[in-house]
């Protein structure tokens, strides 16, 4: 079994999109190990948090780490520690990617550009077999010092064929006592109290000019809207 880690940046550890991808990619038969790098916000990792992610991320087929705009100065501090150990593709994803997209492969090896469920499986079953990422809809990459920006897919409106999050917090980790701690039951009270998020759709009605809703309204295109 291949085992693939997915790194949060978020200072909370509700993380709904990477908790999908998860159990996306266990769907496919893939070992999952989530890390929470639930810092308080505003601060980067200490070098400890940062030694045990780079030992919870060896032997991995890839990491994936999730940011947004405020959480970029993480996401390139565990992906510079990460990549002064390890020799294993990074791919990044997440609001900021689609914003930034340019700045962001300053950092990963490659990104994902848009809704990640069927981009990441198809990028991990890539990794597997012809190790070859090159043509994926959706993942962006530099070679040869070039940019290569694949096309992007349509914003999928339907959902209902999404498995649900992953909430199986056996191979989940979080910061607690300054290192990261295996999850359990206790811990997972603790950072959640009794919420349990679900989704009962995607995108907004609104255009709010300050939200990145209002970019990816005006920029990505969706399934329905194609119809």
């Amino acid at each position: 079994m291949k085992k693939i880690v997915l790194i949060s940046t978020y200072p909370y550890i509700h993380a709904y999109g990477l908790r999908m991808i998860s159990s996306v990619l266990k769907s496919q038969g893939y070992e999952i190990k989530l890390l929470f790098l639930n810092a308080p916000f505003g601060e980067l990792y200490s070098p400890k948090v940062l030694e045990e992610a780079i030992e919870l991320s060896r032997n991995s087929l890839f990491v994936g780490v999730s940011l947004m705009t405020n959480f970029f100065e993480r996401a390139k501090q565990v992906t510079q520690a990460l990549k002064t150990r390890l020799e294993i593709p990074i791919i990044w994803g997440g609001i900021h990617t689609a914003i930034k997209p340019h700045r962001c492969l300053e950092y990963a090896d490659a990104i994902c550009i848009g809704e990640g469920e069927e981009t990441i499986r198809t990028f991990a079953n890539a990794l597997t077999t012809s190790k070859d990422f090159s043509n994926i809809p959706n993942i962006w990459f530099k070679k040869d010092g070039k940019i290569i920006e694949n096309k992007i897919c349509p914003m999928e409106d339907n959902i209902k064929d999404l498995p649900f999050p992953d909430y199986e917090y056996n191979n989940h980790f979080v910061i607690d006592n300054s290192g990261l701690s295996q999850m359990n039951a206790k811990n997972m009270e603790q950072y959640m109290g009794y919420e349990y998020q679900t989704m009962v759709t995607r995108g907004c009605f609104y255009k709010c000019s300050y939200c990145a809703n209002n970019f990816f309204e005006n920029n990505y295109e969706s399934k329905n809207a194609r119809k």
